[in-house]
């Protein structure tokens, strides 16, 4: 490994556990000032936040308003004023949303609504692009969103989505993958390496990383309720060809809602493990050779009284 691989590297682990020492440790603050800044709303439950920043700094955010409408803003003074960008109404709940930011004018807003019936999902991209895809499914949790390296941008670049979701054919929760054409916004399916009979798969999250896809997800087996980590990759530059899933975890206790970053072949995998039936822990994996290896797992923060979907970022 390069020395500028590994300084990479320690820098996405130091920024990560930064975040989350923010997030699950009381700090004094005290001594810090920060700026107040204007509200965005003002009335209705607001939920499901999602942030993404392009290359220039502006920053979109979206959210569910009222459980029912999903709203996109954008802000291109450092969050001091705000302009709505989409609006979608009348959505059936609850509405699980991802954000995921590429390069200038190519962030992805991928949201789903629960109808009873089938499964809706909704792509909007900030070039004023929408695109919708339907299931004879119901989807369980939140969609995640991944795209090609920004230096490929625009020639070659993808966008790629996971969705988990329940066909009604069979009752088993899958992992279904979609991507982009190149340089283009209609969704296709591509093959998923968390599907088939024997398993129930859920929460998936996916990076793109040194030219493959890396997804992880939680894991059990049919009739056996003990959830586990799983990790998988793509072939480099064929993302129709995957690796059998690996195990990622390796205790008894249930192991939920897994997250994967990375910069270029350092990856980290952050995930819950219920503990002792009363908390949660935080524990991740790394690899350092963009996943032939994994590193033990480890606890990041144990004792954790209850329990959130947890979300990491990598500063590249």
């Amino acid at each position: 490994m390069s020395r500028k691989t590994d300084r990479i590297f320690k820098s996405c682990v130091v920024f990560i556990g930064l975040l989350l020492v923010v997030g699950l440790v009381a700090f004094d603050l005290s001594a810090m000032e920060f700026e107040v800044l204007p509200a965005l709303t003002d009335s209705a439950d607001n939920t499901n936040l999602d942030l993404a920043i392009e290359w220039d700094g502006t920053i979109y955010l979206s959210y569910v308003e009222g459980g029912n409408t999903l709203r996109l803003w954008r802000s291109e003074d450092y969050c001091q004023t705000w302009s709505a960008t989409y609006n979608a109404y009348g959505l059936d709940g609850p509405i699980r949303t991802a954000l995921y930011s590429a390069y200038l004018d190519g962030t992805v807003l991928a949201y789903v609504d629960s109808a009873a019936t089938r499964a809706h999902a909704n792509f909007y991209n900030t070039s004023d692009q929408t695109y919708s895809l339907w299931w004879d499914a119901t989807t369980v949790g939140w969609p995640s969103l991944t795209g090609t390296e920004a230096s490929d941008a625009p020639a070659g670049f993808r966008y790629f989505a996971a969705f988990p979701v329940i066909p009604a054919s069979t009752g088993i929760n899958n992992v279904e993958l979609y991507s982009t054409d190149t340089n283009a916004f209609g969704w296709y399916e591509i093959p998923s390496p968390f599907s088939g009979p024997r398993y129930h798969q859920a929460q998936p999250s996916i990076d793109f990383e040194a030219g493959r896809l890396h997804m992880v997800c939680q894991r059990w087996q049919v009739g056996d309720d003990h959830q586990e980590i799983f990790y998988s990759r793509s072939e480099i530059g064929d993302y129709n060809e995957w690796e059998p899933p690996r195990k990622l975890s390796t205790t008894w206790d249930d192991c939920r809602n897994p997250r994967i970053v990375g910069a270029g072949n350092c990856l980290i995998v952050f995930w819950e493990e219920d503990h002792r039936a009363t908390d949660t822990d935080i524990k991740y994996s790394t690899t350092k050779d963009g996943g032939d290896t994994w590193s033990g797992v480890h606890v990041f923060a144990d004792g954790i009284s209850d329990e959130e979907i947890i979300d990491i970022y990598v500063d590249n």
